[in-house]
């Protein structure tokens, strides 16, 4: 479906791609790698949202800020987490 709208749809709606987006290995690789961002992308979300809402809450508790929260808590917890998914 993603390689479809890159090959026919993107260049009758910009056709100043047509050029780029005209050569189907172009367009093919364009297409993949859109597709594979947004998977790594889900699972990057996935992982983070696994960590447990308690542990952000002791960081509030403890004058963290949202920056600090994210740094030291829960990006930790979510790699590991991450690092587990990934690999499937």
């Amino acid at each position: 479906m993603v390689l479809l709208v890159f090959v026919y749809n993107l260049p009758q709606l910009f056709p100043v791609t047509q050029p780029l987006l005209g050569v189907p290995f172009i367009a093919g690789l364009v297409s993949m790698t859109v597709t594979e961002a947004a998977y790594m992308a889900e699972i990057h979300r996935g992982g983070l949202l696994s960590v447990a809402k308690g542990q952000s809450e002791a960081g509030h508790a403890l004058s963290f800020s949202f920056i600090g929260i994210q740094r030291l808590i829960v990006n930790p917890s979510g790699v590991s987490h991450l690092a587990t998914d990934a690999d499937q």
